[in-house]
């Protein structure tokens, strides 16, 4: 059995090779891919303090999917004490992984960690909640990758 090995076949072969190359390069991390990785210092340039949690939920896309505009950031932990309250948002593969010395945490296929933390103070009055509260508002924001700051809110 003979194959010809036409034009339109040589130029479909080529286009699926680059878009194999570029899901490679963009997947091999893991999700979310790593164009809206990189967008997240952009993202956190927009933001400003005396957000409501909402409007830092829109920019960020917290609790979106990637494939939907936003970052796959997921809720790990969230504390309060009075007024103050911290939000810490992971980012990538949720692969249970216990590293030496620290509790079990998200890590990306490569073994970095990605987070967003995010500090908040808030009047939201009791069995409110503090993320729909007019009152919270954003006072500090911060992109960590392994525990580095690359990324803070803007002023």
């Amino acid at each position: 059995m003979r194959v010809r090995i036409t034009l339109r076949r040589s130029m479909a072969l080529v286009a699926l090779a680059a878009l194999s190359l570029f899901a490679y390069e963009e997947f091999q991390d893991g999700v979310p891919p790593r164009f809206i990785v990189r967008s997240i210092p952009d993202r956190f340039a927009r933001l400003r303090p005396d957000m409501t949690y909402e409007q830092v939920e829109e920019i960020l896309g917290l609790e979106k999917s990637w494939l939907r505009g936003g970052l796959s950031a997921s809720n790990w932990i969230g504390i309060g004490n009075g007024p103050f309250l911290f939000a810490s948002y992971q980012i990538g593969l949720q692969q249970p992984t216990t590293p030496p010395g620290m509790g079990a945490g998200p890590v990306l296929a490569n073994g970095t960690r990605l987070s967003i933390d995010l500090s908040f103070i808030s009047n939201a009055k009791a069995g409110e909640d503090w993320r729909r509260s007019k009152s919270t508002r954003l006072i500090n924001a911060g992109f960590r990758v392994d525990g580095k700051l690359v990324a803070h809110m803007g002023k």
